[in-house]
């Protein structure tokens, strides 16, 4: 299951999807498979267009691609490109403005973007990610209007330019707490009722806030670390967004699909922006992030996107996402079932909090009532667990 490499990294290479033969191109995708991806994406970027919303998909490249002078093993052309052989060059102009795959930016990042010792990201590298996604998003509606400026300002903020990967240490940009950014601080913007949802972001505010809130959390064994025998470890490093913005979850811990949050940053709710993520570990990463920029980001793990969802929630954004190992079978969103079924269709079904069924509710209802409800109680400051549905 595991690949030590140098410089103490640890890499995913076996399981289901059969990531080194991937990793090696000793075999590839179905076609089927192919077919499915570039469906499924040019449907959810019509769907998107329908609600007037940017949409991207995000790939998010495998660690060995990313990091191959520390991989031990040759490996060949990532899995994505050889989806992009498989489709005319027509197909792939059309899609290409809404579809991220941001390897040359973890690369050229000069802190560390992977965990040693687990397969996901460190900070800095789900920032990276988060970055080629909202510079995409910012050249659509409803940010097009916005575009370069907001271009021009994140180069001079993103800290990238050193393809050098050796002796990597994000410790250095670590702090020791969350506490340093006041609750009022949170966010920008008033949260007057009056005034309109803007449709602006401002990727300068981003960098300066995550490196702000990035912590060490002990020492940890990871998902790949805690496979040897004695584990490897090593310091966490994590990001945690600063209070008032609050997560809420349905409490599913085991297996994936279904996995629910919701975040709120009350300074933004009602006059920023709303998110919506779908996708796996990797994608949920990014979303505590995003409360910086969005007033609510709603992450769904789920290999599809769900329409109901979508035509529901209604956001500015929509992001889907796989990790670059499982284009080895991809399932076309026809096969989806409604994404808040998931907790009731398991083995053991897993009861949803009664707090987090309200607050759901009131996500799928934003062009009505309930939701203005919720917003108008936002503002007034009434905690969010204190509220009337």
């Amino acid at each position: 299951m595991v690949t030590e490499g140098s410089d103490d990294y640890l890499f995913l290479t076996g399981g289901p999807h059969r990531p080194l033969a991937f990793l090696k191109g000793e075999i590839e995708p179905d076609a089927s498979s192919i077919d499915n991806f570039w469906g499924n994406l040019q449907r959810r970027q019509a769907l998107c267009r329908q609600i007037g919303a940017a949409y991207v998909h995000l790939v998010s490249p495998d660690k060995a691609f990313v990091l191959r002078e520390n991989f031990p093993i040759a490996i060949g052309t990532p899995i994505l490109k050889r989806y992009k052989q498989a489709i005319g060059l027509a197909v792939y102009k059309n899609i290409s403005p809404h579809f991220s795959y941001p390897l040359d930016a973890l690369r050229c990042e000069p802190q560390q973007v992977y965990s040693r010792v687990d397969s996901h990201c460190t900070p800095l590298g789900f920032l990276c990610c988060l970055e080629a996604i909202l510079e995409l998003a910012i050249r659509q509606e409803p940010f097009a209007g916005n575009a370069n400026k907001a271009c021009q300002v994140l180069g001079g903020v993103s800290g990238r330019g050193n393809p050098s990967k050796a002796g990597n240490n994000l410790e250095a940009v670590a702090v020791s707490s969350v506490n340093s950014t006041s609750p009022g601080s949170a966010g920008i913007g008033g949260n007057c009722p009056s005034q309109a949802l803007s449709s602006s972001i401002d990727l300068a505010v981003l960098r300066p806030w995550v490196m702000k809130n990035i912590i060490k959390q002990g020492v940890w064994s990871g998902d790949l670390g805690s496979k040897l025998d004695p584990p490897r470890k090593e310091t966490r490093i994590s990001f945690l967004p600063p209070r008032p913005i609050t997560r809420f979850n349905n409490q599913l811990v085991t297996a994936n699909d279904g996995i629910c949050d919701i975040f709120v940053n009350p300074s933004l709710v009602g006059n920023s922006p709303r998110a919506l993520v779908f996708g796996d570990s990797l994608a949920r990463g990014l979303v505590p992030m995003m409360t910086r920029i969005f007033g609510m980001v709603l992450f769904c793990r789920s290999r599809y996107v769900h329409d109901e969802i979508v035509l529901g929630f209604r956001p500015q954004l929509v992001i889907s996402q796989n990790a670059e190992r499982y284009l080895s079978k991809v399932s076309h969103d026809d096969e989806r079932p409604p994404f808040l079924l998931y907790p009731s269709l398991r083995t053991e079904p897993v009861p949803v909090p009664s707090l987090f069924a309200k607050l759901m509710t009131t996500c799928m209802a934003v062009d009505r009532p309930p939701f203005h409800r919720f917003i108008e109680q936002i503002q007034q400051g009434i905690p969010i667990d204190s509220l009337s549905f």
